[in-house]
């Protein structure tokens, strides 16, 4: 069984009327990205993932998830997690592997 597609898709919500804030900004924006995954073997699955309050945040975790991380993910196991997770951790290494990269 192999991973044979990901998509990523941004659910933005609108701002908070009374956003967080601190000293130097305002964390108003918000969301969740719903990522869905199908195999070869046609069974497929989907979760979802929340990033902060930052405008945009939603937006760019999808965009990273589709664009960096699937390429990864695609053509692999799906059964063998750990192996996969560390090939994104290894890919992610550069710019930082936790955070806003390490959702998938």
């Amino acid at each position: 069984m192999k991973v044979t597609k990901i998509n990523a898709v941004p659910h933005p919500r609108p701002p908070a009327p009374d956003p967080l804030r601190d000293a130097l900004q305002v964390l108003g924006g918000a969301g969740t990205v719903e990522v869905r995954i199908e195999t070869d073997e046609g069974i497929a699955g989907r979760g979802d993932v929340y990033f902060g309050r930052i405008a945009g945040g939603p937006e760019t975790l999808a965009a990273l998830v589709e664009r960096e991380l699937a390429p990864v993910a695609l053509g692999t196991d799906p059964t063998m997690v750990r192996a996969t997770h560390e090939a994104m951790l290894r890919e992610t290494e550069y710019h930082g592997s936790f955070g806003l990269p390490l959702p998938l």
